[in-house]
């Protein structure tokens, strides 16, 4: 029933993209982000699947309070694209959606041992979707990478007010540290890089524009499939 529910909000929403347009979600502003929407591979590299959509849509929900965590929000952005083209992303438009669902570090399994200061400091991060735009399907794993082979992952964050992270966490042999330093209120990019085996490290990053919304399809290549057959 979720399932479905979940579908007949998206389609709404996708039919008043395409027909009439939503005032609410094409909020004027300045400050834009542009990034390419691609399919990769388990190593984050963009690869071409035709197999699959190539009309898609992107959905950002919002968890809050967490920067990992189950989104507790409806979709606060929606749009579609197609694969390979430029994602427009208004910031000031991300901000106003995103504020209203800030709360305090919330006291979770994913949120355990990491430390925040100010105590009192307000966050949430953005979830991402995608989905079939013809059937509703999710397509796959999606979130935020970069061109720089050094970045792991990106997630993009609030926050109230200037703040530090600071943990240490080992869990299944990985170990992740946190060394987060926002300078100043509002949207925030936090990477993730390996600087060695069995080690996460969880920074600020600067968007620098090779940036890219990443789809990890849940249908394996029959490219690859037929290879291991003629193998």
């Amino acid at each position: 029933m979720h399932k479905q529910n979940m579908r007949n909000a998206v389609l709404a929403a996708v039919i008043c993209i395409l027909s009439v347009g939503c005032s609410s979600m094409n909020q004027s502003g300045n400050s834009r982000f542009a990034m390419n929407v691609e399919y990769v591979n388990d190593d984050n590299e963009v690869i071409s699947r035709p197999d699959l959509p190539q009309r898609v849509i992107v959905q950002f929900t919002v968890i809050p309070g967490a920067i990992w965590g189950r989104p507790l929000t409806d979709s606060q952005y929606l749009d579609v694209t197609d694969i390979g083209s430029v994602l427009n992303a208004d910031f000031s438009d991300l901000l106003a959606k995103i504020e209203p669902f800030a709360t305090p570090l919330l006291d979770t399994e994913a949120n355990e041992g990491l430390v925040i200061t100010p105590k009192e400091t307000k966050l949430a991060r953005f979830g991402t979707f995608t989905y079939d735009l013809e059937t509703q399907d999710s397509l796959g794993g999606t979130g935020f990478g970069s061109a720089d082979p050094e970045i792991y992952g990106l997630v993009l964050t609030y926050f109230d007010r200037p703040a530090e992270i600071k943990a240490v966490k080992t869990e299944n042999g990985d170990t992740s540290e946190f060394d987060i330093k926002v300078k100043k209120e509002g949207l925030v990019w936090l990477k993730i890089t390996k600087p060695r085996k069995n080690f996460y490290l969880y920074t600020v990053h600067e968007f620098v524009g090779n940036e890219f919304l990443f789809i990890r399809p849940r249908t394996p290549d029959p490219k690859e499939a037929k290879q291991d057959l003629s193998a």
